[in-house]
């Protein structure tokens, strides 16, 4: 077999971006990072509140949403983690001090996967 002149060559193919994992934030749009611990957690079900339980649900339903030390960053504060997405800060957790966070998950599966991790966080607004 030949070897293929220059213009031949074939390109290697073009990575495509993952969705789940949320789009990052293009250069400039967001006001700060931040290096944080995140630790996933799910929503559990408490017979006593009669089903699922959480300080932030809306409309009945699990959203991204961040618990926060709001001293670090503010409540209503919209955000970026990579490999979560897009979300809002909108809890405190009584164990968030400082430079702590914790993921709302909409599965245990997904919470194990994640567990606890270093990750950068963006803070858009």
């Amino acid at each position: 077999m030949r070897p293929r002149a220059a213009s031949q060559r074939m390109s290697p193919p073009r990575r495509r971006w993952d969705s789940s994992l949320g789009s990052h934030p293009s250069r400039g749009s967001y006001r700060r990072c931040l290096t944080v611990t995140a630790t996933a957690y799910q929503p559990i079900d408490d017979p006593i509140e009669g089903g699922r339980w959480t300080k932030t649900e809306r409309d009945g339903r699990a959203v991204h949403g961040v618990a926060v030390d709001p001293k670090i960053v503010p409540l209503g504060t919209r955000l970026w983690i990579p490999g979560y997405g897009h979300a809002i800060a909108d809890d405190i957790g009584g164990a968030i001090k400082g430079h702590r966070i914790d993921l709302r998950m909409q599965s245990a599966d997904n919470m194990r996967r994640w567990g606890v991790r270093r990750v950068q966080l963006y803070v858009l607004d």
